[in-house]
């Protein structure tokens, strides 16, 4: 992470881009949290469309998700629920990780995105550099992160990217061909 928030301040982060499925990616984050979630009961799932595809830098992204999950399980109750969700936006994607755990003071939004930013609910833990990170990352594929406060409890962290991709389908030959 520091190395990570080094390159953030001088000529920002160098992107490996590949094209990958979105809901392979939350697949994996589900797949990586699985155990922890269940051994604290805590509900955690994917929801999106298969066939979506965008270009990005994966590992980075991957650790996005992560950080948020991460996150959310630490402030996430036995019982409580976490919902990872990607979604075609006009030409781009939305991903989003949506918790209902006990949620962010009003007075903490504007800066949960700061570097070294710790909550003023006590509650927080690590050096307060993962969503300072998180919003580097996504902005430097282009994007743009925000946080949500719920109604009565929970919040949700959203981001969106640019160049949502769906596959082509593939060309089938029509026959042989007519004799001329």
């Amino acid at each position: 992470d520091l190395l990570d928030e080094a390159g953030l301040g001088k000529d920002g982060l160098r992107l490996h881009r590949s094209t990958f499925e979105v809901r392979a990616l939350l697949d994996e984050v589900v797949a990586t949290f699985g155990l922890l979630t269940a051994e604290r009961g805590i509900a955690l799932s994917a929801h999106g469309p298969r066939e979506l595809y965008v270009s990005g830098d994966r590992a980075r992204l991957l650790r996005v998700l992560e950080n948020l999950v991460n996150n959310a399980v630490l402030h996430v109750r036995a019982g409580g629920k976490i919902a990872l969700e990607s979604r075609q936006l006009g030409d781009g994607l939305e991903l989003s990780v949506r918790d209902d755990g006990v949620g962010i003071d009003e007075r903490d939004v504007p800066f949960v995105f700061d570097r070294a930013w710790q909550g003023r609910s006590g509650r927080a833990r690590g050096a307060g550099l993962g969503l300072f990170i998180a919003r580097g990352v996504v902005e430097a594929h282009g994007g743009e992160i925000h946080v949500e406060r719920g109604r009565r409890a929970g919040a949700t962290f959203t981001f969106v990217l640019p160049g949502v991709l769906r596959p082509q389908p593939a060309t089938l030959p029509l026959g042989p061909a007519a004799p001329s």
